[in-house]
């Protein structure tokens, strides 16, 4: 059915003189689809012969749609699939070739009465030669076609990949973190896949800027960006939480494990990045997810931990578990 209404679209293309690209080929194929869509369509033959006009009908219609964007298709597979129909048209007139020289050579072995029929076969054989030419120009335009989709797929991954990084350290920004907390989140409600997050706050920052500048300022904030990311297991997601803070994903882990990792990345700051002889340090607030939470409870007790650790003396690693101590301290006292 497919190669049906990719050939009626070709067709089309040629009869109307149009030139075969990107746009045109996806309108008539868009257009031509409708058609058998509406006519209920299944006999090759009869889409085949589904008139210029129809066809001519709708794709002005959609032309005008896909230049407005109302329709967006992914044409890779439209152009795929009629590449791999061109290439075994292509092999068939190869082996029809072959056929006629066979016969071609049999003729030539007997000489008699039989000019007539030889006109036939060499009438034929240019034909055939012509379909053959038309054929591997197709060929050529469809594969230029294929690069020109591939190049364009590619700039829209790049795209997508700008739209969900922070241009200043190169990890997610905070609508991306936060969509792959939401997912996370979604992991643990049906498969009880338990994770952690972690707060990591530049400790001093306003001073840094004040002191150094602002370009020394977004420099640390690179460095620290850099040393959390190449820190980390490949499996948890880090991103910019907002001006000089960071937040991490640790997946399918436990408490201990977090603290773990939050203390070495700690360690990891403190020992690589500086600005002039300053040593640059951060805190950190781990909060680990748990029965009845929401996205925002689970934040918040991250956030209380951090700021905990920065009341107490900064450069430190806080969890919640710390949280429910100081409670207990504070009720005590």
């Amino acid at each position: 059915m497919e190669k049906a209404i990719l050939k009626r679209a070709l067709m089309y293309l040629r009869d109307k003189k149009i030139q075969i690209n990107e746009k045109s080929l996806t309108s008539a194929y868009l257009s031509t689809k409708e058609i058998v869509k509406e006519k209920k369509l299944k006999d090759e033959k009869e889409i085949l012969n589904i008139k210029d006009e129809e066809i001519e009908e709708k794709d002005k219609k959609i032309r005008e749609k896909l230049e407005k964007g109302v329709i967006i298709v992914d044409t890779t597979n439209i152009i795929d699939t009629l590449y791999n129909l061109a290439e075994k048209q292509q092999d068939l007139l190869k082996e029809t070739d072959e056929v006629l020289k066979n016969v071609d050579d049999e003729i030539n072995k007997d000489q008699k009465d039989i000019s007539v029929l030889k006109k036939v076969f060499e009438k034929y054989r240019e034909k055939i030669k012509e379909l053959r030419n038309k054929n591997s120009k197709l060929l050529f335009e469809l594969k230029k076609l294929r690069e020109e989709l591939k190049k364009i797929k590619n700039d829209l991954e790049k795209v997508k990949k700008k739209a969900n990084i922070d241009f200043l350290t190169n990890v997610y920004n905070k609508g991306s973190i936060l969509r792959a907390l939401k997912d996370a989140f979604n992991l643990y409600k049906k498969y009880k896949i338990r994770f952690c997050i972690i707060l990591v706050d530049v400790d001093h920052f306003k001073s840094i800027n004040d002191t150094y500048g602002h370009l020394a300022g977004d420099k640390v904030l690179k460095m620290v960006a850099f040393v959390l990311k190449t820190n980390l297991r490949a499996k948890d997601i880090i991103g910019r939480y907002g001006g000089e803070e960071f937040l991490i994903i640790l997946n399918d882990i436990e408490m201990y494990k977090a603290v773990e990792i939050a203390e070495r990345l700690r360690k990891e700051i403190e020992k690589n990045v500086k600005i002039g002889d300053r040593v640059i340090t951060a805190s950190f607030g781990v909060s680990c997810v748990k029965e009845n939470d929401t996205i925002e409870s689970l934040i918040e007790r991250a956030d209380k931990a951090l700021y905990l650790a920065k009341r107490s003396g900064r450069n430190q690693v806080k969890t919640c578990l710390d949280l429910m101590v100081e409670g207990n301290e504070n009720h005590k006292g």
